[in-house]
């Protein structure tokens, strides 16, 4: 799955890039930013780290198609003491997140330095979860499952070329939601990202 998402992603970044050499400047766009992530579940929560790399594809000065790679990790500790004499149990819960979504996105004042923008976003996100303890007789549990997710939000462009063919994403903050079809159960969470975007 993790293959079949990187040859997608790398299958749009090529048509965007093969576009925007036949199109005129600023029809489309690649960045990369650096991507926090929060993910709650059942009163519980992971804080993940990492980075996305996407690209748009603008159909009119002011609206078009993004798509967007995500790669977050994240882990979490805890520890009991137990018994008498004392024993202390501890656990370790550890979390990769790979998403793909692609949706439409607007960005008001085209034409200005500042460029806020909004978007709605659908994918995947193949979720892999490693849980272990330092109790011999309790085995290392690792699962992996592939959701359906959602991400909605908005953020700020900033030019910093005249030629508008560099600029810094100073902040996305994203409403995520993502389907766990192991449990039934969802996760939601926030998404903030900050990075560079190149424009052709």
């Amino acid at each position: 799955m993790k293959k079949l998402i990187w040859l997608a992603f790398a299958a749009f970044c090529f048509s965007a890039v093969s576009y925007a050499q036949s199109t005129p400047s600023g029809r489309a766009d690649v960045y990369g930013t650096y991507t926090f992530q929060n993910n709650r579940s059942n009163g519980d929560s992971l804080n993940a780290n990492g980075f996305s790399v996407g690209t748009n594809l603008w159909l009119t000065k002011s609206f078009g198609i993004n798509g967007e790679y995500t790669f977050g990790t994240g882990n979490r500790d805890a520890s009991l003491t137990v018994g008498t004499p004392p024993t202390t149990v501890t656990a370790d819960l550890r979390a990769r997140y790979n998403t793909f979504v692609a949706g439409p996105v607007y960005r008001f004042n085209p034409d200005g330095r500042v460029e806020p923008f909004v978007r709605a976003l659908f994918g995947a996100t193949r979720v892999s979860t490693r849980f272990s303890t330092n109790v011999p007789a309790v085995p290392r549990i690792e699962d992996d499952a592939t959701s359906f997710t959602f991400i909605g939000g908005g953020g700020l462009d900033v030019n910093l070329t005249q030629s508008k063919r560099v600029a810094f994403r100073l902040v996305s903050v994203d409403y995520q939601f993502i389907r766990d079809n192991r449990i039934a159960d969802s996760q939601n969470g926030v998404r903030v990202s900050t990075g560079l975007i190149i424009r052709f």
